[in-house]
């Protein structure tokens, strides 16, 4: 699961990528690991999202 502070448009077959923080989700009690994005970049069109 990947957490953003805002919008970031992405379609299903697009590649990232993503930096931030990762988190263990049955910490949070979410199953799987959790990101907390700073960054992220679409591959596949060039948009990159950020927060600084």
């Amino acid at each position: 699961m990947v957490l953003y502070h805002g919008v970031c448009f992405v379609l299903k077959d697009d590649k990232l990528s993503i930096r931030g923080k990762w988190y263990r989700g049955k910490r949070l009690g979410i199953q799987g690991n959790v990101v907390v994005a700073d960054r992220i970049e679409n591959l596949s069109s060039g948009l990159v999202f950020s927060r600084k």
